[in-house]
């Protein structure tokens, strides 16, 4: 035992960073993940600790080293505490790229906050362990004589210091070459992951929280130089037979009664293309990944026009991303009439779901612009803004102001958040305006209050295009006064009926969506009185689900527990209404938040190239996919979800392995060729120079 003690105090500082390190993993992983697949995440940080016990064991100085041990170690609580207090908000993890956010999220979130840190104490004092004992092991070294007898007895300084670094590039290069590739090469995979595909939650999941953010980190600071991959082949078999189109898409919106002699003119059924010669482009290209991303566009098929196309040619178009929106908010005809009415009566679809967790600027990157966002790698705080001088021709601000429509946009909250009075003038909208231009008080802003004050600077325009970032259904879901909606709403909620025996969290998100409720009326009465309802569209998508509510609260909704892995959570309503609609058109296939611009292009009867968006036309004929943050999936058979990795069948029977792969793959191209484009702001060199949604800016200027 003494001899034990004397290594421990010779060998303090490797011995203290390897073991906090790899306990710190351990409570972490086991409070977020709630598993005990730890073996990765734990090796990974021992070259670490190694590390940090050399560079401290420098400084022969005990004072120095003391503060090294507690700098350290504050900085490395701080990192994992503060991944856990920020999953309890957010169900996802921080990034460098937000850090530039720090501030403004403090303001918006101290609350919240708040609130996680408490629900979250006794996971940081057990992640604060190490620290708590940090003083008693110093104290104890110093306790324990270790004389220069005892020192040349275990090996010189030099000698040791020689193995400590040794013996840390043999563990980093024996997980890099022998424990990853134990694990397999497939998708997804520890190698995968460490390799070729960036998924942060799953990085954290199977390599660590301490891997995640130094390659993290090291993006943020330095950039990843990496080879545009990708699998055409995966692309191929993406258009449903005419029996699946007929299955997946019902209902007309021409009424259900028509003249048998009537002959209708054929469907145009040409590919939604631009004349881009992306096989010339390849050949002239000396870049490689652009060569590979116009080789990519070359062979993929591209979706076609269909019956729907230029359905709402020269109508208006109300767009609004809907904070935290979700089926939930929908409680029936009585209590929320409008949202009942807009799901119910236009285009539903029945099997829509939401890209993200969290994060509004992701969502509303997708929801805007058709493509995946950088997730966890743009060097900023979000790709719109790491985007905000590239091109982005498709969006709807953009083409409908190259038509010379007045496009303007709202949000309850400050223009200035998420810097999108940077990021949206790329996207058409010139006026962008928020709560200090609009005259809006309280935390979360009234969606009602933004419409009224909003609404006269276009509703009287010949045509007009309006997007509304909405804000009302923001968490804290509390019956107290951290939530003005709430507070607002609570004695509607509190005396529905149908809302008896929800919990307190679940009647408050429905008080707080009672305003984007309201909201809603308020433009439908608006529009009816201007004789507008025919002639307008009213599309709403959310950002993210609702991370406020847990998976218990979230089931509440649902009558039922969440039996894939929580992937539930991400179901949701795409609303597409018109006044002009007969009857409704039910949409089976799935689809999701990157689908919505290509559906509202076509229906527009906008010309586009819909090879160069992530997502497909809804109406068309190509098979359907709803894609998740995580690269995720739903397929019209089956459910993958990576996080747990399980696949659950939908239909009763066994999933392909061969379809599953090829599903596989084509996520990762799509996540892969939207960095890629937004990196190399790959439109500017394709799109025509002369295309409706590049020229508006020369027309205003």
């Amino acid at each position: 035992m003494e001899r034990f003690k004397r290594f421990a105090a010779a060998n303090f500082s490797c011995v203290y960073f390897t073991g906090m390190l790899m306990f710190m993993e351990l409570v972490f992983h086991i409070a977020i993940f709630k598993d005990l697949r730890v073996l990765y995440p734990m090796l990974s940080v021992l070259p670490t600790g190694l590390i940090l016990g050399f560079l401290t064991d420098l400084f022969k100085k005990a004072k120095i080293r003391k503060i090294i041990y507690w700098t350290v170690s504050i900085a490395l609580f701080l990192l994992y505490a503060s991944q856990v207090v920020y999953y309890r908000i957010f169900f996802s993890f921080w990034t460098m790229a937000q850090v530039t956010m720090a501030g403004d999220a403090v303001t918006n979130f101290f609350t919240a906050m708040l609130i996680a840190i408490g629900q979250s104490a006794l996971k940081l004092i057990i992640l604060a362990l190490p620290m708590i004992a940090l003083p008693f092991g110093l104290k104890k070294r110093k306790q324990v004589r270790v004389t220069r007898r005892h020192r040349s007895r275990y090996m010189p300084v030099r000698q040791k210091r020689i193995i400590v670094i040794a013996l840390a590039v043999i563990i980093y290069l024996c997980n890099i070459f022998v424990m990853l590739p134990l694990g397999g090469k497939g998708a997804y995979t520890p190698y995968d992951l460490y390799h070729n595909t960036w998924v942060m939650d799953l990085s954290v999941q199977k390599l660590g929280m301490l891997y995640t953010a130094k390659s993290d980190l090291q993006y943020a600071i330095f950039g990843f130089d990496e080879e545009v991959t990708l699998d055409v082949d995966a692309e191929l078999e993406s258009t449903l037979t005419e029996e699946e189109i007929s299955s997946s898409v019902e209902g007309s919106v021409i009424g259900s009664e028509t003249e048998s002699s009537v002959i209708e003119p054929a469907v145009d059924t040409s590919p939604n293309v631009m004349d881009i010669d992306f096989e010339a482009l390849a050949a002239a290209e000396e870049d490689e990944d652009l060569k590979t991303l116009h080789t990519y566009f070359a062979n993929l098929p591209p979706t076609g026009k269909n019956e729907y196309t230029g359905m709402f040619e020269g109508y208006n178009l109300i767009l609004i991303c809907a904070e935290s929106f979700s089926p939930a908010a929908v409680v029936d005809e009585e209590l929320t009439p409008a949202l009942w009415k807009l799901t119910h009566e236009g285009f539903v679809f029945e099997n829509y779901w939401t890209t993200f967790p969290s994060n509004t600027t992701n969502g509303e990157y997708t929801f805007l612009t058709g493509l995946f966002p950088d997730t966890a790698r743009a060097k900023t705080n979000g790709t719109f803004v790491a985007s905000k001088d590239n091109c982005l021709p498709f969006c709807m601000g953009s083409v409908l102001r190259g038509e010379g429509v007045n496009s303007v946009a709202y949000h309850g909250h400050t223009a200035s958040y998420y810097k999108r009075k940077e990021t949206h003038p790329t996207i058409g909208y010139l006026t962008y305006k928020g709560r200090n231009e609009l005259g809006l008080t309280g935390w979360p802003e009234s969606d009602l209050d933004t419409v009224k004050k909003s609404i006269d600077e276009y509703i009287n325009d010949e045509r007009f295009h309006v997007y509304y970032m909405s804000v009302s259904g923001h968490h804290n879901y509390k019956m107290s006064d951290v939530n003005s909606m709430v507070e607002r709403n609570e004695d509607t909620v509190l005396n529905y009926a149908k809302l008896d025996g929800y919990s307190e969290a679940a009647k408050s998100y429905v008080a707080c969506n009672l305003e984007l409720e309201y909201a809603l009326e308020y433009l439908l009465d608006t529009l009816e009185q201007k004789g507008l309802l025919e002639n307008t569209v009213i599309a709403l998508a959310s950002d993210h689900y609702p991370y406020g509510l847990t998976d218990k609260e979230h089931a509440e909704f649902l009558g039922g527990e969440l039996d894939w892995g929580g992937m539930e959570r991400y179901k949701s309503n795409f609303i597409l209404w018109s006044g002009s609609m007969e009857e409704p058109v039910y949409i089976s296939k799935p689809c999701c938040s990157v689908d919505v611009l290509p559906t509202l292009l076509n229906l527009f009867g906008i010309e586009y190239d819909s090879r160069l968006l992530s997502g497909k036309d809804i109406l068309s004929d190509s098979k359907g996919m709803a894609v998740l943050a995580n690269q995720s999936f739903i397929t019209d058979t089956f459910i993958y979800n990576n996080s747990n990795e399980k696949v659950y069948s939908l239909n009763g029977e066994e999933v392909d392995e061969v379809y599953l792969e090829r599903c596989i793959a084509q996520v990762k191209n799509k996540f892969t060729v939207a960095t890629a484009i937004s990196i190399n702001d790959y439109y500017d060199l394709v799109v025509p120079k002369d295309y409706v949604g590049r020229v508006w800016k020369t027309q205003t200027e």
